[in-house]
């Protein structure tokens, strides 16, 4: 498969996991992005003090999160994703 298919189906694999994930986060449960995050992710949003640093620290903000976020709709407005061989692709929006 050349560069280019390859990045295309990498990218397309990676936004679908994205979209599951937060399909599943609309609904309150927030595992879906554990299960595709790196051990070593880091993470920051609106509603932490500071950055989070690794996937333990992830899951503990996680807990403390199921079933309290309802999100009846979404949008991905054209998702791009970055490939680069040997490299892991995140989606971008």
């Amino acid at each position: 498969m050349d560069d280019v298919n390859n990045s295309r189906v990498v990218s397309e694999k990676a936004i679908a996991s994205e979209r599951a994930a937060l399909d599943r986060w609309g609904k309150g449960d927030p595992w879906g992005f554990t299960g595709i995050s790196a051990d070593e992710v880091t993470y920051f949003d609106m509603g932490t003090e500071r950055r989070l640093d690794g996937i333990e620290s992830l899951k503990q903000l996680y807990a403390s999160r199921e079933g309290k976020i309802k999100i009846e709709r979404y949008e991905m407005l054209n998702p791009k994703c970055r490939y680069m061989a040997k490299q892991q692709c995140s989606p971008s929006t």
